[in-house]
C-alpha cells in the first residue's frame, strides 16, 4: 500500500533529522552530565583545568554534545589487540 509507504519513509526522514538536531545539541551542566556520566563536581573541576571541551558566556557553561562525544571517544585506550596489530 502506497501510504504504509509514504508514513514509513516520512517517519524515517524525521527520525533522521531529530537525532542529527540532537547530535548538534547545546546545553549547560545537565547535557555534560548527561553525556558523560559524570558527577556535576568532577565536570566543574574538569571544566577548571581546562580538560573538557566548553564554551562560557558570562557566568554560564555552555557544551555541545558532539564535542563531548568526541573528547570522550578520543580518550579511549587501546586493547592489548588493537596495541599488538599496531607493532
Amino acid at each position: 500500500d502506497i501510504t504504509k509507504v509514504i508514513r514509513n519513509e516520512l517517519k524515517a526522514y524525521f527520525e533522521d533529522k531529530q537525532e542529527t538536531e540532537r547530535e548538534d545539541e547545546i546545553g549547560g551542566i545537565e547535557l555534560a552530565i548527561e553525556v558523560t556520566g559524570l558527577a556535576k563536581p568532577t565536570v566543574y573541576g574538569l571544566v577548571s583545568e581546562r580538560k573538557i571541551p566548553h564554551s562560557k558566556r558570562g557566568k554560564k557553561l555552555y557544551f555541545s554534545r558532539r564535542e563531548l562525544l568526541e573528547w570522550l571517544t578520543n580518550g579511549k585506550r587501546k586493547t592489548q589487540d588493537e596495541i599488538a596489530a599496531e607493532a
